[in-house]
């Protein structure tokens, strides 16, 4: 009976090293599985990081040509209105002179009745 007792005390010792040796294994396990776990969030997080990098990125260089194409067009329409000014300007100048060859015409003409006259 003694013996029975000692062999039953020793399967359970058995039993019990082999359930804490489970245990540890399964703690082990999620551990690595937590460990991988935190590892791929923090991958991903990084992704996301980058991608929120590119995204600002081209949004500033967007605006930057969007900027740029807005001062060559305001450029544009400055050296359209200054040439628009200088054509007017020629315009003008050229019916002032104009103006005044048929002033000078109509002086020689009146000019040249009176001396047939």
């Amino acid at each position: 009976e003694r013996i029975a007792e000692e062999e039953r005390r020793a399967e359970e010792a058995r039993l019990e090293a082999e359930r804490i040796a489970e245990e540890k294994r399964l703690e082990t396990e999620r551990k690595r599985l937590e460990a991988k776990r935190k590892a791929e969030e923090e991958r991903l997080a990084e992704e996301a990081r980058i991608a929120e990098e590119r995204r600002i990125e081209e949004e500033r260089i967007a605006e930057e040509k969007r900027l740029e194409e807005e001062r060559v067009a305001e450029e544009k329409r400055l050296a359209e209105e200054k040439e628009q000014e200088k054509i007017a300007s020629q315009t003008a100048a050229l019916e002032a002179r104009l103006a005044e060859a048929e002033k000078q015409a109509e002086e020689a003409r009146l000019l040249a009745e009176k001396e047939a006259a």
